[in-house]
């Protein structure tokens, strides 16, 4: 068992500047808050790696992006713009090496010491090549422009408008507005409405006690919904390795639904990550009319364990003795 305890200083919050932050009535499906500073978003992304662009992957990067797109500057290059340079690079090495196979098997037929498997290795790469210079004629016939018509509408006075806001997680939300004290919110005044906004559930206080717990231990937490679970672990964050562990929050009574847990390992383990069962000990979640101020939070959280379990997939031919 763990007990989950409150933080007594910020992480790696270098200031304490404190955020603006809303909440869009109108969004029902997205809940959460939205930073919509690009400064604050940036801040935010880079001193702990908390939440996600609305027009990007992860970092807030669509107005760099674009405005590199459109020939103004737009500061460094992103994760993105970098992944997308290795991988045209990775393609361009590729390719050159296919061409080189296919001089050497040519060179091979023409001195008459081509075997049947080289015979149809250059049959497939003659076939390959007339392919990719098809798809080439194509891509240059077709007319390619950076300025798309519709981009004339984000530009006003010469200035791209800022379009892109951080959305924050719930879990994240909270974390930042209490422990933290860097993140206001609009149209929310005291703790108790807080949390009453975004922890209607139990099981939404839940996921907030196993966000909490690891991320007081320095560990870096995001949103899991693309590999099927609760969150994501990682040791420093999206920009430095993928996660090393994948997070289920399960309630303490009652075991977990094999047919699901079947699926998600395979999931989990094709993407190189343990899966991590997290049992929260106190399935109710606490009277939020009692939680007055981060005193009365800090009581409510110390009442809360949990219990970790992590496995592997069980693989017979990497299990033998």
């Amino acid at each position: 068992m763990y007990t989950v305890a409150l933080l007594s200083k910020p992480l790696r919050f270098t200031t304490q500047k404190r955020h603006k932050a809303y909440i869009d009535s109108t969004s029902q499906g997205t809940p959460g808050a939205f930073v919509p500073d690009l400064q604050s978003a940036m801040e935010l992304w880079q001193q702990g790696f908390f939440g996600k662009g609305t027009l990007s992957r992860s970092e807030p990067s669509w107005f760099g992006r674009t405005s590199r797109r459109l020939g103004l500057d737009g500061g460094e290059l992103t994760l993105e713009e970098i992944t997308e340079a290795r991988r045209a690079k990775r393609r361009k090495f590729k390719k050159e090496r296919e061409q080189q196979q296919l001089l050497e098997l040519k060179q091979k037929q023409k001195e008459g010491v081509l075997n049947p498997a080289d015979a149809n290795l250059l049959d497939k790469n003659e076939k390959k090549q007339i392919e990719d210079n098809e798809n080439n004629a194509a891509d240059s016939d077709a007319v390619v422009t950076k300025v798309r018509k519709e981009d004339t509408d984000l530009i006003k006075d010469g200035v791209i408008e800022k379009l892109e806001t951080l959305h924050l997680h719930p879990c994240e939300a909270v974390f930042l507005s209490v422990c933290l004290g860097v993140l206001e919110i609009d149209g929310i005044e005291t703790i108790q409405q807080l949390l009453q906004t975004f922890f209607p559930e139990d099981s939404d206080w839940q996921k907030y006690v196993v966000y909490h717990y690891f991320r007081s231990l320095g560990w870096c937490v995001r949103d899991g919904i693309k590999f099927g679970v609760d969150w994501l672990i990682y040791k420093q964050g999206p920009p430095f390795q993928h996660a090393e562990f994948a997070v289920s929050v399960q309630p303490s009574s009652g075991r977990p639904d094999w047919w699901w847990l079947h699926a998600n390992m395979r999931v989990v383990n094709n993407a190189k990550k343990a899966m991590t069962l997290v049992y929260v000990t106190k399935e109710e979640r606490p009277d939020y009319t009692k939680i007055s101020n981060v005193a009365a939070f800090r009581k409510a959280l110390s009442q809360y364990t949990v219990k970790i379990l992590t496995f592997s997939r069980f693989t017979p031919s990497r299990c033998r003795d």
